[in-house]
């Protein structure tokens, strides 16, 4: 069975050969549908994403992040939040009792 490259280096000759006027328009429309025709043969003829010969190929995935991590996360924003607040907003107004 030919490569998927190999293929698809056939269906570009196919291209060219037609837009050179070495094949007409019939034999063009004829090699260019057996050639996709391959191609869909090879695609199908292929190992499905997933399968668990794929599995051994592929790095571990990663798990889900631990929630020390998630917290740490949390507790930076909440304080950069604070931060940007407290030297661009107007913590006076929160002691003067005036409302916004």
């Amino acid at each position: 069975m030919a490569s998927l490259a190999d293929l698809r280096a056939r269906l570009v000759a196919l291209d060219e050969a037609h837009a050179d006027g070495l094949l007409d328009a019939e034999r063009y429309r004829e090699r260019r549908r057996a050639a996709e025709h391959a191609l869909s043969e090879a695609v199908l003829a292929m190992p499905a994403l997933g399968t668990s010969d794929d599995r051994a190929a592929r790095p571990a995935s990663f798990g889900r992040p631990s929630k020390r991590l998630a917290a740490s996360l949390v507790g930076v924003v909440v304080l950069i939040a604070i931060g940007g607040y407290a030297f661009t907003g107007s913590p006076s107004l929160a002691t003067l009792g005036v409302a916004p």
